[in-house]
């Protein structure tokens, strides 16, 4: 239910928030990232700018979720919600669009010269859960073109082989991220 309260009280099919608070009429939270929630969800106040990091969590956990879960309804649920979030991204060129209609900070999983090669993983990852929980083959589909006409597969070889790493140090939370991505595609 907490996954989907990130979805619903953004009121944008599709778009995470990226995280909630309760709403408190005389301390609600400043910046322009924070937003109170959609009528039903206005008792809550949401941060925007969600990252690939958090849509490469939500995505693994979601996909586990459903086949572990015996409930048809609830799979059904899980399945409209991965789709959703699969869909806005597939919709905007593989970028998270914010509320607002522009780019997340760092929400580009497009395979781009300057991108982030885990980006791609967690690309490939994110539409190989929805087409695993829909089974809708417009998501498999659109993961053959990622990989045959956009080469994603080549960069997300390349997810953990990052050499900056040897100037800056070894960065362990993007090891998670790879092997969540790694889990959703291997299942």
């Amino acid at each position: 239910q907490g996954l989907h309260l990130l979805q619903a009280v953004t009121g944008k099919r599709g778009l995470l928030a990226r995280g909630i608070k309760g709403w408190d009429d005389e301390n609600p939270e400043k910046g322009s990232n924070w937003h109170r929630g959609v009528v039903p969800f206005s008792r809550y106040q949401w941060l925007g700018d969600v990252s690939v990091d958090q849509i490469d969590g939500v995505l693994f956990g979601y996909s586990v979720a459903y086949d572990l879960i015996g409930d048809q309804a609830l799979r059904q649920s899980i399945a409209n919600h991965v789709g959703a979030i699969s869909d806005h991204i597939i919709g905007h060129g593989m970028i998270i669009q914010d509320v607002g209609g522009g780019p997340t900070k760092h929400g580009d999983l497009k395979a781009g010269f300057f991108s982030e090669p885990l980006n791609s993983l967690i690309a490939l990852a994110v539409v190989k859960a929805a087409y695993h929980v829909t089974r809708d083959e417009r998501y498999q589909q659109h993961y053959l073109d990622l990989v045959h006409v956009n080469n994603y597969h080549k960069r997300a070889v390349r997810a953990r082989d990052p050499w900056w790493e040897v100037f800056t140090g070894v960065k362990h939370s993007d090891n998670n991220l790879a092997f969540l991505a790694y889990y959703t595609l291997l299942r």
